[in-house]
């Protein structure tokens, strides 16, 4: 097991990669247990734009509480340990000595961050002392049993400190040893279902439901499309392209792979379409830094727009688009304290060249099942 696993730049605290070296998947016999549908609610971390949602998640016999962000571009459950001092001051951590069901696996690792918990990245200068060990698990009041997760000893990175919530959930498809997966291995529909809500629709209270839909959460019909690889970890679509403002080109109209990330708070795209998508917008957006963020005079942002419809083909054969409306484009300014006629407010797009992902600005606006027992997602737009 290598000590530093490089993930990929994320624009929230998600490490998801194309190859994990995680847990060992442990068998814990799960007769008796009641096992979902179940549903839990989300609160919304907003800071000049909707970033995060995080629930509770409890570890140990009697059982600690966690807030939580339930990401589905991580692989692992990390929460900061006792031993993590400073750099976890204001979270909370958990304390193994309390448990009567915890085991030490003495097992440490390094993980390394592309960002934090916000829209900025921060090139790669955030990472994870972990250490692995086992205890039981609950999920929403369904117990999970003993799963094997990380601690957190120590962390470096300026964005990430003092956040609102503690740690992490991964809720990577079909990850043997994950929490989710102990619970689909005992009995538990093999699907959860999102809602997000931005700041100005009930304050932006979410939802996760593990095993089951919940249909007072979104307007229509759900509309599924098939994974691209039912098989991966990632949570891949295939689309055909995208339109930006009605226009596209005839490289925005090639056909992409998209990995839908609920722990990433933008969209994340490979350079070139970024930057193709730019040039529909606003000559005037620009690279701001050298870590792939772009910006725009925050005086300037308010008259422009930029709605940007992928294509999809539905399990139907019928092609279907998801929409990021025009008003995402302005994430906030990259300076909240710069008042100047020159103040730069950043743009919901970031470049990395190495992944195409649809975060936050893309899912608040729709109702995504996650559906792993049959390879497919499906969205339909949110009850807001």
């Amino acid at each position: 097991m290598s000590s530093t696993i490089n993930r990929k730049v994320l624009m929230a605290v998600t490490v998801a990669s194309i190859t994990f070296a995680g847990p060992t998947p442990i068998t814990i016999p799960l007769t008796g247990r009641a096992i979902g549908p179940a549903s839990g609610s989300l609160t919304n971390y907003f800071n000049g734009t909707d970033l995060q949602w995080y629930g509770n998640f409890q570890a140990g016999t009697p059982p600690q509480t966690f807030k939580v962000i339930f990401d589905t571009g991580s692989p692992w459950f990390i929460v900061p340990s006792t031993s993590c001092g400073s750099t976890c001051a204001g979270q909370s951590a958990f304390d193994g000595t309390k448990s009567s069901t915890f085991t030490d696996l003495k097992t440490p690792r390094t993980v390394r961050f592309g960002t934090g918990g916000g829209v900025q990245p921060v090139g790669g200068n955030l990472a994870m002392n972990l250490n692995l060990v086992q205890d039981r698990l609950t999920f929403f009041g369904l117990d999970a049993g003993l799963t094997q997760f990380y601690e957190i000893i120590n962390k470096t990175g300026p964005i990430i400190n003092n956040s609102p919530w503690d740690g992490i959930v991964g809720m990577m498809n079909h990850r043997n040893g994950s929490v989710f997966q102990n619970l689909v291995d005992g009995g538990l529909d093999p699907l959860f279902s999102v809602y997000f809500a931005p700041k100005s629709v009930n304050n932006g209270a979410g939802e996760l439901t593990l095993g089951g839909i919940n249909p007072k959460r979104y307007t229509g019909s759900v509309i599924y499309s098939p994974l691209a690889f039912p098989n991966a970890n990632l949570w891949q679509l295939n689309s055909t392209g995208l339109v930006v403002n009605g226009k596209t080109t005839s490289l925005l109209s090639t056909p992409q792979t998209w990995i839908f990330d609920s722990g990433t708070s933008n969209l994340v795209l490979p350079k070139n379409l970024a930057e193709a998508i730019y040039a529909l917008v606003s000559p005037e957006i620009v690279p701001v830094g050298t870590l792939g963020a772009y910006g725009i005079a925050c005086n300037k942002i308010g008259a422009l727009s930029a709605r940007i419809s992928i294509t999809f083909t539905g399990i139907d054969g019928v092609a279907h688009q998801l929409v990021v409306p025009g008003s995402e484009l302005n994430v906030g300014p990259f300076n909240a304290s710069d008042r100047s006629s020159g103040a730069m407010c950043q743009t919901l797009i970031n470049a990395n060249d190495q992944f195409l992902i649809g975060g936050a600005s893309l899912l608040k606006h729709w109702y995504s099942v996650w559906d792993q027992g049959r390879a497919r997602m499906g969205f339909a737009p949110a009850a807001h």
